[in-house]
């Protein structure tokens, strides 16, 4: 299952050759695979081999290695240069220099990375140019799966390829747009792909294409979740206008351009009492949670919240942008306060059902099959289940994200305004607030 979203489901070749080099080099059973070590690596993949604590790691090491420079054709072509040299710098400086290589396929440790480096430093049968366009993006769809999988592709791709270029291209294209960081000519190529290549029903594309866009365990949540809402409303937009509204810009990660973060960081900076350092460190990565399309939609949340909100406007700020996104499940404290705001209508003990909402917000309900069907389907069905199913899977399905689809969105809210006098404005802005938000905040 977390094979087939670390590697993209649309491409039925691109699945059927990920699957193969996943069962091949994989020493458990498939079922024991992903209920333990794969689910672990894809949470905890930047912190094995961090010297620092897990908490440490959270605040610096990540934030710095997914951001990684993959922007700037300057410095990428600084980065290859210096590569193609042999690496005549210090290690520090080759950090500073080099990430935008290391960082297409070496997000695992330093002993790892270390071992690739060196491989690819003594085999190399291709020029640098040709390397460079094929094999890191082989290496990325799978440097997060075990090492024997590491071992059999590094191998089959030293052996030569035995497909052409234009077949390794088919193939290959789609690793690389699995995370949209790529050239632009890669990107217009995607975008068409996923525009013109959806033969399904648009409730049949929520199935199985979005679960696609999900499939990039490479990025973040907050990166998914916009390409969730992108790709629900269709991309009825021109391309050129696609573009022009930043949310093309801002799905492939809002740290791209300097221009778009320091328009962020104005825009979120007002009342907020740090510098612009410790607020690069913080709200960016706040702002990364899920925030980050429209500015209007930015603005009301952020008065609706505030005028229910007992603290002071730099206070909320600490708590704001985890309360805002709902889903960020960081902070403790307002996964407490979730969880005591729907307690009220749980009928489980709240020790009982801290320990199965908190788990099942913290999985994400992306790990297992059996539990993405059930929010799925209750949804849908207009909570046709007893109010202690409900209980267990709503929130869940509210942890997904209440921002996927429009239509899911007003289900959602129309299943807890149920039995609701009020209109549905107030019965959410009820749900999320002024009572139990204020009382648990004091």
């Amino acid at each position: 299952m977390s094979t087939e979203p670390r590697c993209v489901r649309s491409h039925r070749v691109v699945r059927r050759v990920m699957l193969q080099v996943h069962t091949q080099g994989c020493p458990q059973s498939h079922a024991a695979c992903t209920r333990t070590r794969l689910s672990a690596e894809s949470c905890c993949v930047h912190t094995q081999g961090c010297p620092q604590s897990h908490a440490a790691c959270t605040r610096t090491r990540p934030s710095a290695e997914s951001r990684c420079m993959h922007t700037h054709k300057a410095v990428r072509r600084v980065t290859l240069h210096a590569h193609a040299q042999g690496r005549p710098q210090s290690h520090a400086a080759c950090t500073r220099t080099r990430p935008s290589v290391e960082s297409r396929c070496v997000h695992t440790h330093k002993a790892v990375r270390r071992v690739t480096l060196r491989a690819q430093a003594q085999g190399r049968p291709q020029s640098h140019a040709a390397c460079t366009r094929t094999r890191p993006s082989a290496e990325s769809r799978c440097v997060h799966t075990h090492k024997a999988v590491r071992r059999v592709t590094l191998r089959a791709h030293a052996q030569g390829r035995p497909q052409s270029h234009a077949a390794s291209a088919h193939t290959e294209l789609s690793a690389e747009s699995r995370c949209v960081r790529t050239h632009r000519a890669v990107r217009r190529v995607t975008q068409r792909a996923l525009t013109q290549r959806c033969p399904q029903s648009h409730a049949a594309c929520v199935r199985t294409g979005l679960s696609a866009e999900l499939c990039c365990v490479h990025t973040h949540r907050a990166v998914r979740r916009v390409t969730l809402r992108v790709h629900a409303w269709g991309c009825l937009q021109s391309y050129a206008a696609y573009a022009r509204t930043g949310l093309f810009a801002e799905s492939r990660c809002v740290r791209s351009h300097r221009a778009v973060c320091t328009v962020t960081l104005q825009v979120r900076a007002h009342g907020y009492p740090q510098s612009h350092a410790a607020s690069a460190r913080t709200e960016l990565s706040a702002e990364s949670h899920c925030e980050r399309t429209h500015r209007a939609v930015r603005g009301v949340t952020l008065r609706a919240h505030a005028q229910s909100c007992p603290q002071s406007h730099a206070a909320c700020a600490h708590t704001e942008m985890s309360a805002e996104s709902r889903c960020m499940r960081t902070h403790r404290a307002v996964c407490r306060v979730m969880l005591r705001a729907h307690a009220q209508s749980c009928p489980q003990s709240h020790t009982a059902c801290a320990r199965t909402m908190l788990s099942a917000e913290l999985r994400c309900i992306r790990s297992h099959r059996a539990v993405r069907r059930v929010p799925l389907r209750a949804p849908t069905q207009g909570c046709l289940q007893s109010p202690a199913a409900c209980a267990r899977t709503r929130l869940s399905a509210e942890s997904r994200c209440v921002r996927s689809h429009r239509a899911v969105r007003r289900v959602m809210l129309c299943v807890l305004a149920q039995g609701c006098p009020q209109s549905l404005l107030r019965a959410h802005a009820n749900f999320m607030g002024t009572q139990h938000y204020s009382r648990a905040t004091r």
